[in-house]
């Protein structure tokens, strides 16, 4: 018997077989339905799964906050004035590279 298996014994013994027969068909159905989006989702074409790619990550995320897309899309204009106007304080990409290398070495 597998580690994985006997920890599943070690479980289900605990757990009255209504019970277990219960979890053990959904986790049946929760598998079958997985693989049989997965084989569809491969079936989309390469927009399609590009946008299902896109908006899954987003949807685990939950609601958006208006207030904080308000905010961003401010700052966003706020930032691209800056850059218009002239007065953006700007770094070449080395600059770039050393801050980020510092700050990811926690220095």
């Amino acid at each position: 018997m597998t580690s994985v298996s006997a920890d599943r014994g070690r479980i289900t013994a605990r757990v009255p077989i209504q019970v277990r027969e219960t979890l053990e068909t959904a986790a049946n159905i929760v598998g079958a339905t997985v693989t049989t989006l997965r084989a569809k989702a491969f079936d989309l074409s390469e927009s399609d799964r590009a946008e299902l790619a896109h908006d899954l990550p987003a949807s685990l995320d939950g609601p958006s906050d208006p207030a904080v897309a308000q905010a961003w899309e401010a700052e966003i204009l706020r930032r691209l004035d800056q850059l218009d106007n002239g007065t953006a304080k700007l770094i070449d990409r080395e600059e770039l590279r050393r801050r980020m290398y510092t700050r990811m070495a926690g220095t």
